[in-house]
């Protein structure tokens, strides 16, 4: 959600933004080559872009291993800026699905151990004009399909540093980015498993404007577990029983969920006061 309310969204080779009324495309078809993977919006509306260029980074498309991540601006007239100049501080991989923009509009990218696998090594800045690459904290990881990396408000940074990485169960864990260093947020802190949901471990974590974090729930047994809510202190659950989809937080904190259960998935609303409606 942007600054003025709208929504911005990649719908498979172009970003579109929605006003309330009407769907508008920002971007051209990108093609095969170039794969839109994650979208975040700066603090005076500038919109940014990670995506994987196989044209430019994988000349032997059989290499599954191989990717090339680039950081693309948007541009008033619909044409994407690529950002240069990550590989020449960090050589591994670089993951696509995931971008932040922290409110003096730095942006964030994970730097990955490999890309079939979760485990993150690090975070790359970039401040307007330079790359700076931040050691993660232990057992950083970042699942595919979510979020694992989010910046709240004031600036805090939160990344997945779990305990421990269990097949397709959330194992718990926090980190939070305390310059230069990280502080560390486990069970003994008051946070529960979260992270795991059915065959494919997502992970979905937001930071609300009152820089509490809302994240998905562990799977329990057969179902799932709903969304939790942590503010430094205490663990608060929702929809236990469902599975969440996708999770994202308006302005005035309420927060917006997918989710269900038997494939049967609502749009949801957890506003402040802490209420659950069907919308």
């Amino acid at each position: 959600v942007g600054p003025d309310g709208s929504l911005w969204a990649i719908a498979l080779d172009h970003v579109q933004s929605f006003d309330g009324h009407t769907w508008t495309k920002r971007t051209g078809p990108t093609g095969n080559d170039l794969r839109l993977g994650s979208l975040a919006i700066g603090p005076d509306g500038t919109v940014w872009v990670a995506a994987t260029d196989r044209d430019k980074y994988c000349p032997d498309i059989d290499f599954a291993d191989c990717i090339g991540t680039d950081l693309m601006r948007l541009e008033d007239d619909g044409s994407l800026t690529t950002i240069e100049g990550w590989a020449d501080v960090y050589e591994g991989d670089v993951a696509s699905d995931e971008l932040a923009v922290s409110p003096d509009g730095d942006v964030w990218l994970i730097g990955m151990v490999r890309w079939d696998g979760p485990e993150a090594e690090a975070l790359l800045r970039f401040d307007g004009s330079e790359w700076e690459i931040i050691p993660g904290p232990e057992m950083f990881l970042n699942h595919p399909f979510g979020n694992s990396l989010d910046i709240g408000p004031d600036g805090t940074l939160w990344v997945n540093a779990s305990n421990g990485y269990s097949g397709a169960q959330g194992v718990g864990g926090l980190a939070r980015f305390d310059d230069p260093g990280w502080t560390t947020f486990s069970e003994a802190d008051g946070v529960q498993d979260w992270g795991g949901q059915g065959f494919i471990a997502t992970d979905l974590l937001k930071v609300a404007p009152d820089g509490s974090l809302w994240m998905n729930g562990a799977r329990d047994g057969n179902g799932c577990g709903g969304v939790g809510h942590y503010d430094g202190t205490t663990w608060t659950s929702y929809l236990r029983d469902s599975c969440v989809h996708d999770l994202s937080i308006a302005p005035d904190g309420s927060v917006w969920l997918r989710a269900g259960a038997d494939d049967r998935v609502q749009t949801y609303v957890i506003r402040p006061e802490a209420s659950v409606t069907t919308e």
